[in-house]
């Protein structure tokens, strides 16, 4: 199975199982304070005290500072990565196809053949930074009647390693559901559902930047292998 299609199945599911899966009362819920996306970022210094190093100088943070926790860490070769999070509708409520376009308009995304939105960079190579789908099945969007759409929210997601590095990639994603969730009125959730928290961005954020380590581990080895 596609990575597509296993974001399409994660989030096709049917109208009753949607109002369930955003209720408030449901335990799933973190129970941290939402994410304070305005402060995160007006700060001057990387958020959470984590540092989005440069690509032609790769490091990872562990527990004690080194780099030896993070490299015992990386997954085996070939892994992948994907960065999911979802923007959804208040509770009882559904965002309307006028309003998502209206929004996706703003933020430069377009519309592709495959019937996803795609974000990408005002420069350098010519591929999607992350995509977006509904989370109704069957997860696509139809140019032809999107104005007259009602779903109960929409899902943003990318997958490492991509065309770009893993810090634009969810840099992008992230301001990129703010956005949305600000003009729209929804929340930011993660993908399991729950409310987007600053424990969650963080860990989030981890995984990028352990991943983007790792596959300089691998680009490097595989450098000298072949020297």
């Amino acid at each position: 199975m596609s990575f597509l299609e296993k974001i399409k199945q994660t989030f096709a599911k049917p109208a009753s199982e949607e109002e369930s899966s955003v209720s408030p009362h449901d335990g799933r819920y973190d129970q941290h304070a939402p994410i304070d996306f305005g402060e995160w970022g007006q700060a001057e210094e990387p958020p959470l005290g984590l540092e989005m190093v440069a690509e032609d100088e790769p490091q990872m943070r562990s527990a004690d500072g080194g780099r030896e926790a993070a490299n015992s860490k990386c997954s085996e070769p070939g892994a992948v990565l994907p960065i999911v999070l979802t923007v959804m509708a208040a509770e009882g409520d559904y965002f309307e196809g006028s309003d998502l376009l209206r929004e996706f308009n703003a933020a430069g995304l377009h519309i592709g053949k495959d019937g996803l939105f795609h974000a990408f960079p005002e420069h350098g190579v010519r591929a999607p930074l992350f995509s977006i789908s509904n989370v109704l099945n069957p997860g696509l969007f139809d140019a032809q009647k999107i104005m007259t759409l009602q779903t109960r929210g929409v899902a943003l997601f990318a997958q490492l390693p991509a065309a770009h590095s893993g810090k634009a990639c969810f840099s992008a994603l992230v301001e990129t559901a703010n956005r949305l969730a600000t003009g729209l009125g929804g929340q930011i959730m993660d993908s399991e559902r729950r409310l987007l928290t600053n424990h969650t961005l963080q860990r989030m954020q981890e995984q990028v930047l352990e991943f983007e380590y790792c596959r300089e581990l691998e680009r490097r080895k595989a450098g000298q292998s072949g020297s």
